[in-house]
């Protein structure tokens, strides 16, 4: 099913807090993030590769 979008290249996504919490302690600990976007856009990519990477071996 494709999504249609109101604004041209990016939506806005919803996240409990806990999570976010998760995210930003994990984010401290590791020093590597700048800001929880870049953390959760890699998190997204790294999780798509995955599926890709399933979806070739079927």
């Amino acid at each position: 099913m494709k999504r249609q979008y109101k604004r041209a290249g990016y939506t806005v996504i919803k996240f409990p807090m806990m999570l976010m919490e998760e995210v930003e302690a994990v984010m401290d600990a590791v020093g590597y993030w700048p800001n929880i976007t870049d953390f959760i856009r890699e998190a997204i990519i790294h999780k798509l590769e995955e599926y890709k990477d399933l979806q070739e071996r079927r």
